[in-house]
């Protein structure tokens, strides 16, 4: 007696489901629980997987709850979380780790406490400080609070802190002592500073709570956010070519700022950005490629030397958003000496920019 086709249908339909079913428990390495420093769940620990194969890891956060749930090719050679600067393993069984609870309770740290001065002896909101070890590797970052605080456990002793590493590139040099708070008062030299501060304007009033970014000079970022009544403050001890509001209400304003011009303001009406489109042309009227734009508030190359706004495509069309206070965009083909400029039309039509 054979078997008929719907029999035969039958057992392919559960070969399927069997092999589906393997697949989805080969698949599912690891899984469980994260409980912070108290015994609660902690949401935003680092979790990061390694497999067999050397390229192969993956890094998320526990979620709201503190879980995680991570599925891989094969089988995992290494589990870990971290917990600021607080890192600890998870035993695995050939290689999965299924329903894993791992718990911050009790584990040797060090806590890190310090509050960032300005020169002006406030303290410095938003400022990012590494917390580095001997060997110059990072174990941690933190962000100082509204009043400049920080405060950061630390599974090994930091040799250096690092406070605004893109910007100050200020170092506070250890040995840091291990196995007991202390209180670190990082005053700044204010004879290298100086305070850039003004206010951000929307169309409805000033805007508070937004990412204001000073570009500066030789690269390097300083970042802060505006206060309730949108006025911000920023120190730096470099020239700022640049000052950018990050995020929905993105505005640009160009420098150099140095010293002497304390107070600036960013303003929608004014420093907004909009959509330019268009396309640069050699001579011959053939697209311009690789070449670099910027825009500009009159004709000519920038003022100061500072990062290009766009570049061209393969064939020589580009998109830039640029602040409104700029009429013109200038171009300059990168390993030659072609350049031109061209105002750009006030009806926002593409428009061509010749270089020559």
């Amino acid at each position: 007696m054979g078997f008929t086709t719907t029999s035969i249908g039958r057992v392919l339909a559960r070969l399927v489901a069997a092999l589906f079913v393997l697949t989805l428990a080969t698949a599912q390495e690891a899984s469980g629980l994260v409980l912070g420093f108290d015994g609660k769940p902690v949401a935003g620990a680092v979790v990061v997987a390694r497999a067999q194969s050397p390229e192969w890891h993956k890094q998320l956060l526990t979620d709201g709850n503190g879980r995680f749930a991570i599925a891989a090719a094969g089988p995992l050679t290494q589990l870990t979380v971290q917990l600021e600067g607080v890192v600890r393993d998870i035993a695995l069984t050939d290689g999965r780790a299924p329903d894993a609870q791992v718990s911050f309770v009790g584990a040797p740290h060090t806590t890190l406490r310090g509050r960032i001065l300005t020169p002006d002896g406030l303290g410095a909101r938003n400022v990012d400080v590494l917390c580095r070890d001997g060997g110059g590797s990072t174990l941690v970052n933190v962000t100082t609070g509204d009043d400049g605080s920080f405060a950061v456990r630390l599974g090994e002793p930091a040799k250096e802190l690092r406070v605004d590493p893109l910007g100050w590139q200020h170092v506070v040099e250890g040995p840091l002592a291990n196995g007991a708070d202390q209180t670190i008062d990082v005053r700044l030299d204010g004879t290298r500073f100086f305070a850039l501060q003004g206010r951000v304007i929307g169309t409805a009033g000033p805007l508070a709570d937004v990412a204001v970014r000073a570009q500066l000079q030789g690269g390097g970022f300083v970042t802060t956010t505006t206060l309730g009544d949108g006025r911000y403050r920023l120190w730096t001890d470099r020239p700022v070519t640049a000052l950018d509001v990050l995020g929905v209400d993105a505005m640009r304003r160009d420098g150099p700022f140095a010293a002497a011009a304390t107070a600036v303001d960013l303003d929608e009406k004014e420093h907004s950005l909009v959509l330019v489109v268009g396309r640069v042309v050699d001579g011959n009227g053939k697209g311009a490629v690789t070449t670099v734009l910027y825009g500009v508030d009159r004709g000519g190359p920038p003022a100061v030397r500072r990062t290009a706004d766009g570049m061209t495509d393969s064939n020589g069309w580009f998109r830039l958003r640029l602040p409104r206070s700029q009429r013109f965009v200038y171009a300059h083909r990168e390993g030659g000496d072609l350049s031109g400029w061209t105002e750009i039309p006030a009806d926002g039509k593409p428009f061509e920019v010749q270089i020559r």
